[in-house]
């Protein structure tokens, strides 16, 4: 590939990041918000604290294959939101819903894979899932 197809790539790719941010930050509240409102940090051990019933609830639905509970995990991992901020967690959960088809969970991803959040940067990785 030339410069300029290199350029318009990396345009595009810096262009959806920063729409996705915009986007995610009003869909990904409205997604979540059922669950981020009595979730707490999850390992008991270290913080003392029982995770609530509903965040069990979602983890044992997640844990079953219900995308919508994977992702919403994700989201609330990704974004720190009712639980200790993990791009680790955020990035696994993500992509066991991406797994199932969830478009939003799968341009999470693409978008994790182009800035290193949870796994190391990897721009081939990323164009194939933004595509």
């Amino acid at each position: 590939m030339g410069w300029s197809m290199n350029k318009f790539l990396l345009s595009l790719v810096l262009g959806l990041v920063v729409m996705t941010s915009v986007i995610a930050s009003n869909v990904n509240a409205s997604d979540s918000a059922k669950v981020n409102s009595s979730a707490v940090k999850v390992d008991e051990k270290l913080t003392g604290v029982k995770p609530s019933a509903e965040f069990k609830k979602l983890i044992q639905k997640a844990g079953k294959g219900d995308a919508k509970a994977q992702y919403n995990l994700g989201v609330m991992y990704d974004q720190g939101q009712g639980v200790e901020q993990d791009h680790k967690k955020a990035f696994g959960w993500y992509k066991k819903a991406a797994e199932q088809g969830v478009a939003k969970a799968q341009y999470n991803l693409g978008v994790m894979y182009d800035q290193g959040q949870g796994v190391p940067k990897n721009y081939n990785e990323a164009a194939k899932i933004l595509g």
